[in-house]
């Protein structure tokens, strides 16, 4: 039975590594597979799936605000169709948080319609421990949630990510500011605290 996972963690909890390699297993059984990553999310290049531990992919869809997933996979789908006589069998998504509720809604079409798997990896919440749209929805609808945890500097489990700017916890700003280099993973006392070292 075909499902809607998602799989979250804080910032350098391993998401995009666990992706690709998920993704690589997919791929290695013979199964057709779409990777989906957000256009806003230009760290390592537009369209570019990339880990810390060196591992990285393409994207076969750069996904902005406006595009409807339900037409954007049955593109690729019908082309890898035509190509290889292979129907997708499953679908990655890095950066899920991006997403927003309608495209967590198509991506469950997908599932549901379409006969495809759906593995989505993102963060849950934002600097602020408020939930991202397109994690929210995707809780709401996922068959299935897992974490990917992480460890704080206490070491103790990292549940939030602390935005830092001038040696301190930004408690302020815009929900979305991307790169890592402004980021700390932390448990939620140390969040609390302000303390990140």
């Amino acid at each position: 039975m075909n499902s809607l996972t998602f799989y979250y963690g804080t910032m350098g909890a391993a998401k995009s590594a666990s992706l690709l390699i998920k993704r690589h297993n997919f791929i290695e059984k013979g199964i057709e597979t779409i990777l989906i990553t957000p256009h806003k999310d230009d760290r390592f290049g537009i369209g570019k799936v990339k880990s810390r531990v060196g591992i990285e992919a393409e994207a076969d869809i750069v996904l902005k605000e406006e595009d409807d997933l339900i037409v954007e996979v049955g593109l690729v789908a019908r082309e890898r169709a035509r190509e290889k006589g292979k129907i997708v069998g499953a679908i990655f998504v890095e950066e899920a948080q991006f997403l927003t509720p309608k495209q967590v809604e198509d991506l469950a079409y997908w599932v549901d319609y379409e006969y495809a798997d759906v593995f989505c990896y993102g963060l849950k919440d934002d600097f602020q421990t408020k939930l991202f749209p397109g994690s929210k929805r995707l809780i709401e609808l996922a068959d299935s949630l897992h974490e990917i945890e992480n460890l704080c500097y206490t070491g103790k489990k990292a549940t939030c990510n602390m935005r830092i700017a001038n040696g301190k916890k930004v408690e302020e700003g815009e929900q979305v500011e991307i790169g890592d280099c402004n980021y700390v993973s932390v448990c939620r006392k140390s969040w609390t605290l302000g303390k990140f070292k």
